[in-house]
């Protein structure tokens, strides 16, 4: 029975966290006020009063306990607000109820019980509900003091005949019961809140300090990275620029102009002969020429395997460029499939100067 009636209890199921909370408190506070005027009941009956104000002063408490059964039955539905108006207007309603029958004069519990539906009020919804509760309170005061002057005959009904000091330690034990466990409920559940503040806070600060060092971790490993590319792309640009200068050598080495005495250039050419060669060797033999004042350049074409109509129009743009800067040109060593080239080109070889071999002609 014990296990059954805790999980009644918390079988209450609203989506929001914080009314989940708030529900749980007014079903103990509902619960402890229904049991409280239920073992109210028997008070107007042991009290020093008439049969008939005993009457009355049970109709009122039953009248309570009906709103109390009512609010916890509509609180259970999920329908907290209409549960918590309820609640706070009808145990408002029986306090005055109780304060117009026994007057101000007798009402000391009573005027102490008024405190209760604001308390809900407050701790439940907020400002404007106690305000409220606390203007509905202060008219229902002001009116039994208005009826007591004005009308006498309808208040005192549940008037003591003698002092009812049970009574008043009565009333002051039970009003002070619900506010204590309306203030227990809701320590608890802001000490619960609180609590789980401070962790999600902790986990909060713990996420971030995590962040902040994976941030960390990842800003120092793209740092190292640029750094290494730009070291890279200095390294390529260091084998970019190597590459270049042997590549200015290769072309040299490929094309060497030797000077010989009598201001003479022996240009020996080895290989294909390409675009980018004849390029060079134009360049470098006029480059020659120039600046060492010579006379006259041996191309020496015996490493030629072959001349075609272009190779022999270039080397024909060779000769007359050195013959502009004051240079006669000779042709080297030709073998009989360069001879054929140069004769297919069409080029008047018969003013070009050649010889069949290097030794005739620096003997020439």
């Amino acid at each position: 029975m014990k296990r059954f009636f805790q999980q009644w209890l918390h079988s209450l199921n609203y989506p929001d966290p914080v009314q989940q909370q708030q529900a749980q408190i007014m079903q103990g506070i509902l619960l402890g006020s229904f049991m409280a005027s239920t073992g109210a009941l028997v008070v107007p009956f042991v009290a020093p009063v008439t049969s008939i104000q005993a009457i009355v002063i049970a109709i009122a408490i039953g009248a309570a306990i009906a709103v109390f059964l009512s609010a916890l039955v509509l609180l259970r539905r999920n329908y907290f607000k209409l549960a918590l108006f309820g609640s706070v207007f009808g145990l408002e309603f029986f306090l005055i109820v109780m304060l117009l029958g026994t007057g101000l004069a007798d009402s000391g519990a009573i005027i102490f019980g008024l405190a209760v539906p604001m308390a809900l009020a407050s701790l439940l919804s907020g400002r404007k509900l106690m305000f409220v509760v606390m203007g509905v309170g202060l008219v229902g005061l002001i009116a039994t003091a208005l009826a007591e002057a004005l009308v006498p005959q309808i208040t005192g009904f549940a008037k003591p005949m003698d002092k009812n000091y049970g009574g008043i330690i009565g009333g002051y034990t039970a009003v002070a019961l619900v506010l204590g466990l309306v203030l227990a409920r809701y320590s608890k559940a802001l000490s619960t809140a609180l609590s789980t503040a401070r962790t999600r806070q902790t986990e909060l600060e713990q996420l971030q300090a995590s962040l902040e060092q994976t941030v960390a971790e990842r800003t120092a490993t793209l740092q190292n990275t640029l750094a290494e590319l730009k070291q890279r792309a200095a390294e390529q640009a260091q084998l970019l620029e190597a590459n270049q200068q042997q590549a200015v050598v290769i072309r040299e080495l490929g094309v060497p102009v030797i000077p010989l005495g009598g201001r003479r250039l022996v240009v020996p050419l080895v290989g294909q002969l390409d675009q980018a060669r004849l390029n060079t060797i134009r360049e470098r033999v006029i480059t020659a020429v120039v600046q060492q004042r010579a006379r006259q350049v041996l191309l020496d074409v015996t490493g030629v395997p072959l001349v075609d109509v272009h190779m022999a129009g270039e080397l024909a743009a060779v000769i007359a460029a050195t013959s502009l800067v004051g240079a006669e040109t000779a042709l080297v060593g030709i073998n009989p499939d360069v001879a054929q080239g140069l004769v297919g080109s069409g080029i008047d070889v018969s003013r070009l100067p050649a010889f069949a071999s290097l030794e005739q002609a620096l003997n020439s």
